[in-house]
């Protein structure tokens, strides 16, 4: 329905603002000693590797492949010795015009940080239990990185979902006011119909009443004609003459 259309809409914002409120909250608080222990890993994981990857993306440094460029742990390594990079991560509006990175982009490192084919199927809790899952025995300052990357991607993701729903919303507001307007028209038909329905009513009882009055009218005619008839019978009966014994002899029979 429009309503449970419009609630949807509104949870999936208010769930999608409080995971990114929190992720950059995190951030901000993450501690010197576990960003230098990572800094300072000599072979870290693959997926560590390709979190890094997610994060020079979001502050729009990208890892370049270019047969020239450094490794990419050794670029990593020297993003996790800018001095500003928290302040960076921490300033960080997937909903900004100049936002550096898509949710397209995003979405294969958040795929892997979940161990799933496919992130924006999952709900904010089981992404948050998959990061914790993959990330949360390595570092806190590594799972508060993943859990931010995943905060980005859900943010737009919902945001793309959220403009769908307006557009449904929309339609199922238009296709009301049609139905109102529909309905209203029909409404206007079944009174001007009730109207004629009235009118013809009244017209019917008036012939009632006149067919009674006629009914009435013939039974008299029909009385007359029947006085008629037998009248005309005695008439054809009796002969006329000038006597007077013929005239009583018609007076006898009438």
């Amino acid at each position: 329905t429009l309503l449970s259309k419009v609630r949807q809409s509104s949870e999936l914002e208010a769930q999608a603002a409080r995971m990114m409120t929190s992720a950059i909250n995190d951030i901000k608080n993450a501690e010197e000693r576990y960003i230098n222990n990572l800094r300072l890993s000599s072979y870290p994981p693959p997926k560590v590797k390709a979190l890094i990857e997610a994060v020079g993306i979001l502050i729009g440094t990208p890892f370049s492949r270019a047969p020239s460029a450094l490794d990419v742990w050794a670029w990593g390594q020297k993003l996790l010795e800018d001095a500003n990079l928290l302040a960076k991560l921490a300033s960080v509006d997937p909903l900004s015009s100049e936002c550096p990175f898509t949710r397209d982009r995003l979405q294969p490192y958040v795929d892997q940080f979940v161990g799933g084919p496919d992130a924006s199927s999952l709900t904010i809790s089981q992404t948050l239990g998959a990061i914790a899952n993959n990330f949360g025995t390595v570092s806190p300052f590594v799972q508060q990185l993943a859990t931010l990357v995943a905060a980005c991607h859900r943010r737009q993701l919902v945001t793309e979902q959220v403009t769908k729903l307006a557009s449904e919303i929309d339609d199922a507001k238009a296709t009301s006011t049609e139905s109102d307007s529909a309905q209203g028209a029909l409404q206007i038909k079944i009174s001007e119909q009730q109207a004629l329905i009235s009118n013809l009513q009244s017209e019917l009882s008036i012939v009632r009443n006149n067919m009674a009055a006629a009914s009435e009218q013939l039974s008299a005619l029909r009385q007359k004609l029947h006085n008629a008839t037998q009248l005309a019978s005695v008439l054809s009966k009796v002969h006329v003459s000038n006597t007077e014994g013929s005239f009583d002899s018609l007076i006898q029979h009438l």
